[in-house]
C-alpha cells in the first residue's frame, strides 16, 4: 500500500531555482524527485547530530550543510592519507559502523556516548604508555591511531617523553 502523499509549495530565490535544476540534472533526477531526495536526506538526520551540527555552524558562521561536508571532507581526506601511507587504517570505521546485540545499527546520542566511552578508554591507554615512557626513559610502542591522535593534539609547549 503506497503512503498518502501531499503538495509542498515554497517560495526561493533563482538562485536557489537554478542551483537546484543544476544539482537535479547532475543527479539525473526530475526536479521535484530531487527536492525531495534532498527533504528526506536532510530529514534523516539524528536530531541529536543535527543540534551538535547547528552549534558548530553558529560558532562557525556557517551553514549546517557546510559544517557536514567539511567534517566529511577533512575525515575522508585523512583516512585516505592513511591508507596511502599505511596501507590500512585507522579503527574509525570499526567505531562508526557498531551494532547493538540485536544487530540494529547504532546512531545518533547512542552512538556518540558509545564512541566517547571507546576513545576515552583507548586515550587513557596511550597517557599510561606516555607517562610510563617518560618514567622509565623507554620509548612507548604506540599505534598508528595513537601517533596520529597526538600528531592532531599536540600544543607546541607539550613535551611528554619522547615527542
Amino acid at each position: 500500500m503506497e503512503a498518502k502523499t501531499c503538495t509542498l509549495q515554497t517560495k526561493i530565490t533563482k538562485t536557489m531555482d537554478q542551483a537546484i535544476n543544476k544539482a537535479a540534472k547532475l543527479s539525473e533526477k526530475q526536479k521535484s524527485a530531487y527536492v525531495r531526495a534532498a527533504i528526506e536526506f536532510y530529514n534523516s538526520f539524528d536530531p541529536f547530530f543535527m543540534r551538535h551540527m547547528k552549534s558548530v555552524a553558529e560558532k562557525m558562521n556557517q551553514p549546517p550543510a557546510i559544517v557536514i561536508q567539511n567534517f566529511l571532507t577533512v575525515y575522508i581526506a585523512t583516512e585516505s592519507a592513511a591508507l596511502e601511507a599505511y596501507g590500512t587504517t585507522p579503527t574509525i570505521y570499526k567505531r562508526a559502523f557498531q551494532y547493538s546485540k540485536t544487530g540494529e545499527l547504532i546512531t545518533g546520542n547512542d552512538l556518540s556516548n558509545l564512541a566517547f566511552d571507546q576513545a576515552t578508554e583507548s586515550l587513557k591507554e596511550l597517557k599510561e604508555k606516555l607517562e610510563e615512557s617518560a618514567r622509565t626513559g623507554k620509548a612507548a610502542k604506540i599505534t598508528f591511531e595513537e601517533a596520529a591522535f597526538i600528531a592532531d593534539h599536540r600544543r607546541p609547549a607539550q613535551s611528554v617523553g619522547l615527542l
